[in-house]
């Protein structure tokens, strides 16, 4: 997985983090592989997915991120919409 997202430089991580998200929601046995995976990052890759995958608590979060979102011409950000339901 982190080689064929390793070319969405800058947001890769982000990419893998969703997708063993909801991989790990389905698998207690993923989630706890997963858990013991970033606890030692073997790249700067694994760090930055840990980074979004662990809560401040040092536990895996597999909330997914709200797909809606909008952008804001000129100011060339974007923001996510609270409102909607987690898909």
């Amino acid at each position: 997985m982190k080689d064929n997202n390793r070319k969405f430089e800058g947001f890769a991580h982000n990419l893998i983090a969703e997708s063993l998200k909801r991989w790990a929601q389905n698998s207690n046995f993923v989630a706890d592989k997963l858990r013991e995976r970033l606890k030692w990052p073997v790249d700067d890759l694994d760090r930055m997915i840990g980074e979004v995958m662990i809560d401040s608590l040092g536990k895996l979060d597999t909330k997914m991120i709200p797909k809606t979102y909008e952008y804001k011409q000129g100011e060339g950000r974007i923001s996510l919409k609270k409102t909607h339901k987690y898909n």
